[in-house]
């Protein structure tokens, strides 16, 4: 564990330099306040959403006993992870095809820089999609 920190550290100090060179820091009070404003919607309802699904346990733990709890925890988790990879699926199909139409409404060569930059994200970031194929419309623009 030691090591694996060692070597992130180590990345990190060898990169920091070439990806932070140039950067201006600037407080803008006013920008930081509108964006906590916006924030604190999100803030709350994530807060709540980890508070709910870890309460339960506890409840359940108290009121029947850790064995009762651990049984629970163990179907809740499975019904979870099935209902999360078909969503993450589903979302890797998807990704690549809003990333083409974007690229093709907006005619700019900017914009293909950036559908290039995206193909390669969504690349590293889903990588049984790519293998298998499905980001054959990407490659092909």
């Amino acid at each position: 564990m030691v090591s694996s920190a060692l070597a992130y550290l180590v990345a990190a100090l060898a990169f920091t330099r070439d990806t932070w060179s140039g950067t201006v820091l600037r407080f803008d009070g006013a920008r930081l306040l509108s964006l906590a404003k916006a924030g604190l919607p999100l803030t709350l309802s994530l807060t709540l959403l980890a508070m709910s699904s870890v309460i339960d346990r506890f409840i359940i733990a108290h009121l029947l006993g850790p064995a009762y709890a651990g049984q629970y925890t163990a179907g809740v988790d499975l019904v979870r992870q099935a209902l999360i990879i078909p969503a993450v699926s589903a979302a890797a199909a998807y990704f690549p095809l809003a990333v083409q139409i974007l690229a093709i409404a907006d005619k700019r060569p900017s914009s293909r820089i950036s559908m290039k930059a995206s193909s390669s994200c969504s690349r590293s970031c889903f990588p049984p999609r790519w293998a298998s194929g499905s980001y054959h419309l990407i490659s092909q623009t």
